[in-house]
């Protein structure tokens, strides 16, 4: 266990458990799972960047890269404080592996938008495109090609901003960017079982 975490840390109450019941799509026992497996590698329930990529890095099979763990752990940071607690970690786990299609596009929007001004710009695609696809070992001209296309074919007003809902119908509608951005992470736990 983390060095400064209290035995109050050990498990979550049963009300605690219950309330993300409601807030996600795990049962009781994964959450309770997931948080002991949280708490071992926070200090005091939280995780900075740093702890974030060490935590992550044991589950993701394709490891995890400086570039692309930046977007993720904004992503997670629902209150943008630079520390993800266990109900901002449960929460985007629940958004991003076990969301409806529109709760994992919301989170995918989420990992987007840089700046979390509720809008994404060209560029912040771009940024973000380039992280993903890093992983995947996909050139940059590929990168920007498909992502000018993406992000035109999305922008409906032609305003250069993406909105929440520009970004949900549009994806919907292409396939290619459905797939891509709703295919879960291939999660690897340490127990074996299948997140």
């Amino acid at each position: 266990m983390g060095a400064n975490v209290s035995n109050q840390l050990d498990s979550l109450s049963a009300e605690e458990a219950d309330q993300l019941k409601m807030l996600t799509n795990f049962s009781p026992k994964e959450i309770q799972s997931c948080y002991v497996d949280f708490i071992k590698e926070s200090d005091n329930g939280l995780m900075d960047k740093t702890k974030f990529e060490t935590f992550w890095g044991k589950y993701l099979s394709f490891g995890i890269y400086t570039q692309f763990s930046y977007h993720l752990f904004r992503s997670f940071d629902f209150n943008n404080d630079g520390f993800i607690n266990f109900r901002e970690f449960i929460c985007g786990l629940s958004m991003s592996m076990r969301g409806s299609a529109d709760e994992k596009l919301t989170w995918a929007f989420n990992m987007y938008d840089v700046n979390k001004d509720g809008t994404i710009t060209l560029e912040e695609m771009f940024e973000t495109m380039r992280a993903v696809y890093a992983i995947n070992g996909v050139t940059e001209p590929e990168q920007l090609k498909f992502g000018k296309e993406a992000f035109e074919g999305l922008d409906e007003d032609g305003d250069g901003r993406l909105t929440v809902a520009e970004f949900i119908k549009g994806v919907k509608s292409d396939k290619r960017l459905i797939n891509f951005l709703e295919r879960p992470f291939d999660i690897k736990p340490a127990d074996g079982k299948k997140v």
